[in-house]
């Protein structure tokens, strides 16, 4: 999840007027979970906080 959020945030957005992003995912307050296809692998050791994904898109990571 993480590298897709990166992915996305580094590429050009310019010539848009908004970018939408949608996570489906369960959770605890401020804290998503996500598991990349490893069988076993606990959601919580895949923690995201919701704060830290705003990061990815604010005017400082973001080229736009």
């Amino acid at each position: 999840m993480k590298r897709i959020l990166k992915d996305a945030a580094q590429k050009n957005h310019r010539n848009y007027s908004c970018l939408i992003v949608s996570v489906v995912s369960h959770g605890d307050k401020g804290t998503l979970y996500g598991v990349d296809s490893e069988e076993g692998s606990k959601a919580e050791n895949n923690a995201l906080l919701v704060e830290d994904l705003t990061t990815y898109f604010d005017g400082m990571s973001a080229w736009t």
